[in-house]
């Protein structure tokens, strides 16, 4: 459950970068696919957390690769989003505070737009 979660988190926060995309260029969709890539591998280290919880030293280095894991799905949503922008793929209708909007926080959770 934890993964599926974290998954659709991360595809909900991919969702909110390409409905303002206006384009794509090839390193674009190279960034793109590399985050494909590292949120397909979190049910690795998701199921190495399972089988290794109560275990002290193999529980932490469990928990430790996990978050590793999540680091680089978050950083590549913020590489995606900065490479989007300076590279002029947003539509050009959009106002300076919808692209802050979008800037995300630490959590793959938290990250998007905020609705109020």
């Amino acid at each position: 459950m934890a993964s599926f979660s974290t998954i659709g988190a991360a595809w909900l926060a991919h969702n909110a970068i390409t409905e303002y995309l206006e384009r794509a260029d090839a390193a674009f969709v190279r960034l793109n696919l590399l985050l494909l890539l590292i949120v397909s591998f979190l049910p690795f280290p998701t199921r190495l957390v399972a089988e290794y919880i109560r275990q002290d030293k193999a529980e932490r280095v469990a928990v430790t690769f996990y978050g590793i894991v999540l680091l680089l799905a978050t950083t590549m949503l913020l590489v995606l989003w900065r490479y989007a922008v300076r590279a002029k793929l947003v539509r050009p209708d959009l106002a300076d505070e919808e692209i802050e909007l979008l800037r995300p926080s630490a959590s793959p959770l938290a990250w998007g737009p905020t609705w109020s």
